[in-house]
């Protein structure tokens, strides 16, 4: 009988972290959809992201020593 409500709660996960991913990527996209009105600051929000995501990518590397 336990086990039974074990599963059952462990089931719940993949919805509640479904739902929390899709809650935080409307929210963020809901923030930064007024800098798409624009295109040059669309432009930018791009550049930036994408600038951003490479100095974590290229600092991660470096700390773990990876080359």
């Amino acid at each position: 009988m336990a086990n039974q409500d074990f599963l059952k709660t462990i089931a719940k996960y993949p919805t509640f972290l479904a739902g929390a991913l899709l809650g935080i990527f409307f929210a963020a996209f809901g923030w930064a959809k007024p800098l798409f009105r624009k295109r040059l600051s669309g432009a930018l929000a791009i550049l930036f992201l994408v600038g951003f995501v490479a100095f974590v990518v290229l600092t991660v590397r470096a700390m773990l020593m990876l080359d």
